[in-house]
């Protein structure tokens, strides 16, 4: 066999055997994957409202920040009716 076919076996067996690193679940690092999450999430929505506020005039950018807002916000509302239509069932 090609030394190709022999580091994909060793890749396959590497990444599909579950190894001590990956049995244990320690709380730290799900409340570490938490927070980055949270943080990620918290900057999106001022980024994105800044961003689309550059892109009109001066006098408008508290229409394109409403109208963001809006948009989030309806987003938001559909998630959850979407999320929560199915749980109780």
């Amino acid at each position: 066999m090609p030394r190709f076919m022999y580091r994909l076996i060793a890749v396959s067996l590497a990444v599909l055997t579950p190894t001590a690193a990956f049995a244990a679940v320690d709380s730290g690092d799900t409340a570490w994957i938490l927070t980055a999450t949270a943080l990620v999430l918290f900057m999106t929505l001022p980024g994105l409202a800044l961003f689309y506020a550059g892109l009109v005039q001066s006098k408008c950018c508290f229409c394109a920040d409403a109208s963001f807002c809006c948009g989030v916000s309806d987003v938001c509302i559909m998630g959850c009716g979407r999320l929560f239509t199915g749980v109780f069932r």
